[in-house]
């Protein structure tokens, strides 16, 4: 589900030019779903972070030979994976734009000092310093419950979550010397990544198979008609706004999706569905890695194409789809391939 938000997510983007002037000339039906399924997309690396909390926290590290070999294991297929792939589409992109490379940002790019060429891979320097906290953080939450959470998550959604929205809409109100900022020393709280990380972490100490399915669901379709409707206003407002992960309802949003795919897990223990979720679930972080250059190439294939955005950029998400995990299985098969260019154990 993760990786499927984040392939829709892109897709919208190579397919949609995200500017005012493609809003106002779209149809209602071209809006709606550039909104709703961008709106999707972006559950995409919150869902990870979910899980990243749900499967790595409240593990027991002993002593420092434990975080040693957590260190060992975990940071450097992270490392080689992202040094790699940074390289790759830097690359890839002064072809595929046909543009001299400018050798400075590469360099910055290779040392974490610049913002990779291809923005989906900001992600990755963020997920390795998650890593780097993860045993320090789990040692933490052993010893405590997690309502010992509340304060910490609470000033860290203030600072992280409504900040951002107060001081965005005094942006759209015209104003740029008012924003509102915390003299509160908050980094160690984690940000608004951290914040989704532990959320996954408590949603593993309850027990979510009590929590009925109707209010999941009436609290969803009310937290994501919201968020869309947010947007609309923004974009019929001349602003031209990119949902990022620091909206307040959107944990709500990514919380009932949680859940409900928790609690689908019986649904799906029959036949070889177990099988293949699993086989797909591990090469996930492969298919990131591949799936952004393949929609690149397949726009150049069905840009012009007389057909609707919203058919061509779920042609893109389809077709990707299917690319990059049938390359991923192929790639796969090379362990070194596997661990220390695709990141996957």
């Amino acid at each position: 589900m993760a990786i499927a938000c984040v392939l829709l997510c892109h897709s919208i983007e190579t397919v949609y030019e995200m500017t005012l002037d493609e809003w106002r000339d779209a149809g209602i039906i071209s809006r709606a779903f550039r909104l709703c399924g961008f709106t999707v997309g972006r559950f995409g690396v919150p869902l990870f972070l979910f899980l990243t909390g749900y499967l790595m926290l409240g593990r027991h590290f002993a002593n420092e030979k434990d975080v040693s070999s957590f260190y060992r294991k975990r940071l450097p297929p992270l490392l080689t994976s992202t040094l790699f792939w940074t390289a790759f589409t830097f690359v890839f992109l002064f072809l595929y734009n046909d543009e001299p490379p400018n050798w400075d940002a590469f360099w910055r790019q290779m040392t974490f000092l610049g913002k990779p060429s291809m923005s989906m891979l900001w992600y990755m320097p963020m997920i390795i310093g998650v890593y780097i906290a993860i045993p320090f953080l789990s040692t933490a939450l052993e010893r405590f419950s997690p309502r010992a959470l509340i304060l910490p998550m609470a000033v860290c959604y203030v600072t992280g979550f409504f900040l951002p929205l107060v001081n965005l809409l005094i942006k759209v109100d015209g104003g740029d010397t008012a924003l509102v900022g915390t003299t509160l020393h908050v980094g160690y709280l984690g940000g608004i990544y951290g914040f989704y990380m532990l959320l996954g972490y408590i949603m593993k100490q309850l027990d979510l198979s009590a929590v009925r399915l109707r209010y999941v669901v009436l609290t969803l379709l009310a937290a994501f008609t919201l968020v869309c409707l947010f947007q609309n206003a923004l974009w019929k407002d001349k602003y031209n706004y990119g949902l990022w992960y620091d909206l307040p309802l959107l944990p709500i949003c990514c919380v009932c999706v949680f859940i409900l795919i928790n609690q689908m897990q019986p649904l799906l223990q029959r036949n070889r569905i177990p099988d293949i979720l699993s086989s797909i679930s591990r090469i996930a972080l492969a298919v990131f890695f591949i799936h952004r250059p393949v929609q690149l190439l397949l726009w150049l294939a069905v840009e012009n194409i007389p057909a609707k955005k919203p058919i061509l950029a779920v042609i893109i998400f389809t077709a990707s789809a299917i690319i990059s995990y049938l390359l991923a299985v192929l790639l796969c098969k090379a362990k070194l391939i596997r661990k220390f260019i695709l990141g996957c154990s």
